[in-house]
């Protein structure tokens, strides 16, 4: 008898192993199986890190509002740092900028391995951890920077308009309408002047400061994660799991995480629902973690361990998604949860090309369907594994969770595609507090330089998504199939979408150095990258001189013959890691016409310029400015080719732990964001790296 009930339990467990090999086959956890055209969506970045008063400017309202820690990033947002701030985007597990105080980078073109960024003002650090065959390009008022290889560059926009580029590491290719350069570890270059014939001088590098060694802090911190060992590189964000949690073994799915949370916690409840154009509904998490388990992998409770998050093979390919649930209403949906979806569920979009047209053609189609949520997802077996709100409190502002019992989701419409609830104004932030630029005290008079062609953003109008989602609603009786469920003790009913009777949270000198002309142009034959004389001088940095022009010239000089110079603009490969290092063409750029942003000329409070920084030898002068200046499109001829996705890494191995850090005080920075205590002019920044509260 126990050995015939021993046979039955051996198979009856052989069947489900044998079944769960069949599902992991049949639904691949990072791949959509009723909408196959979702796995390619618009390219986000990621607010990394910030500190101080950050604030962003979004391209498809073009209010500025606050940033947030984990707030998405799309084309033509602004993110803008005010005195004493920083912050840090992330475009992929290798790609990242940061940027000091008092600066502003524009998001020009984000597609997969394809960036394309202005630097308004200020100081950043473009940083390439590991290399990827990303396509990049910097922009600034005079030239455009392509890093080359594995590197930092720090750029500066002065407030006069001047550049300044600095290769730490890496290799860069400078463009200029006339011509191009190339600028080699240890050395910097100042450009100034007209921007369709800037001049151009080499320089010995300058010394690091401050910036420079907080950037070199952040860069080992990522490139000392753990778990890029479990995480496939299509993954960016997993470098902040390492301290917040600790890899496991799961005898279904291999590695997986389990984060260091309170016994309560669920997945999804921290945070908010903020409105993206084409993604419409995306999670927001103010988890200091909650970027990659939110918008890539799934989430499962492992009895010997709690929550645990799958990311998903190594070897498969993954995109980002907004959010990865299960929406379902009750009470003629007066309330509206989420269930998390665990691996191998299957997945309903709310987004996507087919979606986002139906915005612009009044084709919203609302689908609900009358299920039992416990049977359907397993996440929701779990009294802590799905959360409620009042449907009127949903997207404003963050999630209040009304406890229900599970005996209430037995019968529930749950949506598969639109959540037929509209955004609004405040649907769009991402914090409750306000930020400090408001768009009077922006500026439109900078122009640009820029070699690529910027990506065209089919946009439709906010205010026009936010109709047809109401349309939707009523003309298709969004409620008529949702089933009638008993009000939730203590919040009033409102029998539909709109707001609760408890009301929602409030939302949130063109002056050359050492006296005549000293600047070249690009191409000029006397410039040379490493045949040049530092002069030292105990006021200024040491200038590399030339025999003949003294150290400065102009790009495209038709007698060009430098044998360190890029190859003329156009000519370059595309960014794919390698640049041509011949002889710079006598003949000019393939546009047309100066691929520049047109615009009136600067206007600046600020008397910075070149003398003050270069004749006075001081290298660290604070450099600000009293507006954020904004920039219209890029006007581009060329878009270089997309590179081909590199192969996946090999299998994940085995779980650890690491021990936690101990904790400095709390920031006083929105949304949990990083700290540090390092001094940089004015800067009264205190604490050392902390933990990113919640």
């Amino acid at each position: 008898m126990t050995r015939n009930l021993l046979q039955i339990a051996t198979a009856a467990a052989l069947i489900a192993s044998l079944g769960r090999t069949q599902d992991q086959q049949q639904l691949p956890i990072d791949q959509s199986i009723n909408d196959i055209e979702d796995t390619q969506g618009r390219g986000i970045a990621r607010v990394s890190f910030l500190n101080g008063e950050v604030s962003v400017r979004r391209g498809d309202t073009g209010e500025w509002i606050a940033a947030a820690l984990n707030q998405p990033l799309m084309a033509d947002d602004r993110l803008s740092t005010g005195p004493n701030a920083r912050a840090e985007i992330q475009f992929d597990s290798s790609n990242l900028i940061r940027l000091r105080t008092d600066s502003e980078v524009r998001m020009g073109t984000l597609e997969p391995n394809r960036y394309l960024l202005v630097v308004s003002r200020g100081t950043v650090n473009y940083r390439i951890l590991r290399d990827l065959n990303a396509d990049v390009e910097i922009g600034t008022p005079s030239i455009a920077v392509r890093p080359s290889r594995t590197g930092t560059y720090r750029i500066a926009v002065l407030p006069d308009g001047a550049s300044e580029i600095t290769v730490r590491s890496g290799h860069a290719d400078i463009f200029s309408p006339r011509g191009s350069q190339r600028l080699t570890p240890g050395r910097t270059m100042l450009v100034k002047g007209d921007v369709n014939d800037p001049e151009f001088q080499l320089v010995n590098a300058i010394q690091k400061d401050e910036f420079d060694g907080w950037n070199e802090h952040r860069d080992k911190e990522l490139l000392n994660s753990r778990s890029y060992s479990y995480v496939s590189r299509d993954i960016y964000g997993a470098e902040d799991l390492d301290n917040n949690g600790r890899w496991v073994q799961s005898e279904d799915y291999g590695a997986v995480w389990s984060p260091r949370v309170n016994s309560d916690w669920a997945p999804y409840r921290n945070g908010r629902w903020v409105w993206e154009d084409y993604y419409g509904w995306t999670w927001v998490s103010s988890d200091s973690w909650g970027w990659a388990p939110y918008h890539y992998g799934r989430w499962f409770n492992e009895p010997r361990y709690g929550w645990c998050w799958y990311p998903g093979a190594r070897t498969a390919r993954h995109f980002w998604r907004p959010a990865l649930v299960a929406f379902f209403g009750f009470g003629s949906f007066g309330h509206v949860g989420w269930v998390p979806l665990a691996p191998y569920e299957t997945f309903h979009p709310w987004y996507g090309s087919r979606q986002y047209g139906g915005y612009r053609n009044g084709g919203i189609n609302i689908n609900i369907t009358n299920v039992n949520v416990s049977n359907n997802y397993r996440n929701a077996r779990y009294n802590n594994g799905y959360t409620t709100v009042v449907a009127g409190n949903f997207g404003r502002g963050s999630v209040q969770n009304v406890r229900i019992g599970r005996d209430q989701l037995s019968n529930v419409g749950v949506v598969r595609g639109h959540l037929p609830i509209a955004p609004e104004r405040s649907s769009t932030r991402f914090s409750d507090r306000e930020s400090r630029i408001t768009s009077t005290a922006a500026s439109d008079n900078q122009r640009f330089y820029s070699r690529s062609q910027s990506a065209r953003i089919d946009r439709v109008p906010f205010e026009t998504q936010q109709q047809r989602i109401n349309s939707a609603q009523t003309s298709q009786g969004a409620f008529r199939g949702a089933v009638q469920t008993p009000t939730v003790q203590g919040q009033t009913n409102t029998g539909g979408w709109g707001r609760s009777s408890q009301g929602s949270p409030n939302p949130s000198g063109d002056n050359a150095p050492r006296g005549r002309g000293s600047w070249d142009r690009f191409g000029n034959p006397d410039v040379s990258n490493n045949n040049r004389s530092a002069q030292p001088s105990p006021n200024a940095p040491p200038v590399n001189t030339d025999s003949q022009r003294g150290g400065w010239g102009r790009f495209g000089d038709p007698n060009a013959r430098n044998s360190n110079s890029a190859g003329q603009g156009g000519q370059s490969s595309g960014g794919q890691g390698s640049r041509a290092r011949g002889n710079v063409d006598s003949q000019p750029s393939r546009q047309q016409s100066p691929p520049v942003y047109s615009a009136p000329p600067p206007q600046s409070n600020d008397s910075g310029s070149y003398r003050g920084r270069y004749d006075s030898g001081n290298r660290s002068q604070q450099r600000s400015s009293d507006s954020a200046p904004r920039m219209s499109a890029p006007v581009v001829t060329e878009r270089p080719s997309r590179p081909s996705a590199p192969p996946s890494g090999g299998g994940g191995g085995g779980g650890g732990s690491r021990t936690e850090r101990s904790s400095p005080p709390p920031s006083n920075n929105n949304g949990g964001g990083r700290s540090e205590s390092r001094s940089e002019g004015n800067s009264n920044n205190s604490g050392g790296r902390g933990g990113r509260g919640r």
